[in-house]
């Protein structure tokens, strides 16, 4: 007889095997089989895959399945409501990606966890929330990372938030942070829209790394 070991090990298969269709199909096949009762756990990895599997697949009626089996059925940790928040953030719905950030225990929250709103916050067009979380964070005592930059310069841009991103940019070097050509581009990006395109040529200038064609 099918146990949970032989379900989960035919989805991680497919999943493998870039068949991602078939893994979340197999998924609801599970449930509709009675698998999972209240006593047993998925392992929250394959959660989180599965997770991200339902955004790949643009699948709505899986990306409200799948939260639900969640909050049911498992303990969800920081990796995994990581994971539900990014789908929610790129799904349009910034209100239950912020709830889900809340909701995860500040002791608790990551780089990953601070990144996924931030960036959040960006793709939305909300640029003080994305500072202004991003102050919270170095408050928590997280150092940011490329990532978080790249996030809150590209925030600035989109809300022409001209002295903010200048902050931004010189306080990668007080994190010790290097700079990237994503970052100048986030700059030279500021700097067009506001319509200083003789400062974002001498930005252009000024970058000593190979440059690529979003500078």
């Amino acid at each position: 007889m099918r146990d949970l070991v032989s379900w989960t090990a035919m989805i991680t298969a497919y999943e493998q095997a870039e068949q991602p269709d078939k893994a979340l199909l197999l998924f609801q096949y599970m449930q509709l089989h009675g698998v999972l009762s209240d006593s047993v756990t998925i392992d929250t990895v394959k959660m989180v895959k599965l997770v991200k599997l339902c955004f790949f697949l643009r699948l709505s009626t899986f990306r409200k399945e799948i939260p639900r089996f969640c909050y049911k059925r498992i303990k969800i940790d920081a990796n995994l409501c990581n994971a539900l928040m990014d789908m929610y953030v790129n799904s349009g719905d910034l209100d239950t990606a912020t709830r889900l950030f809340n909701d995860i225990p500040p002791t608790e929250r990551n780089i990953t966890s601070w990144n996924v709103l931030i960036s959040g916050y960006d793709m939305h067009g909300y640029g003080k929330e994305a500072l202004n979380l991003f102050s919270q964070m170095q408050q928590t005592g997280i150092k940011p990372d490329h990532i978080t930059f790249t996030s809150l310069l590209s925030a600035c841009g989109h809300a022409g938030l001209i002295d903010e991103g200048r902050k931004c940019f010189a306080e990668m070097k007080k994190h010790s942070e290097s700079l990237r050509v994503k970052h100048y581009a986030c700059m030279v990006d500021i700097l067009g829209r506001a319509g200083l395109l003789n400062q974002a040529f001498d930005m252009v200038q000024q970058i000593t790394i190979p440059k690529n064609d979003g500078v």
